[in-house]
């Protein structure tokens, strides 16, 4: 019974990043990017992205 509740746990966190860019940490080392939401937020994201990432990171 632990072992179904820590898989299922687990594959909840992978659904919660599906989507999610990724970047690094120091590029929102003001936030959790655990609960960025990317659809809600992506205004900022674009933002802070273009003002703070390197060339990879605008290319995404």
């Amino acid at each position: 019974m632990l072992q179904a509740h820590y898989e299922i746990d687990q594959v909840k966190k992978k659904l919660k990043h599906k989507g999610a860019p990724s970047f690094r940490k120091a590029l929102f080392w003001d936030t959790d990017m655990d609960k960025i939401d990317w659809h809600k937020q992506y205004k900022a994201v674009i933002q802070r992205v273009f003002e703070r990432g390197n060339d990879a990171e605008k290319e995404r």
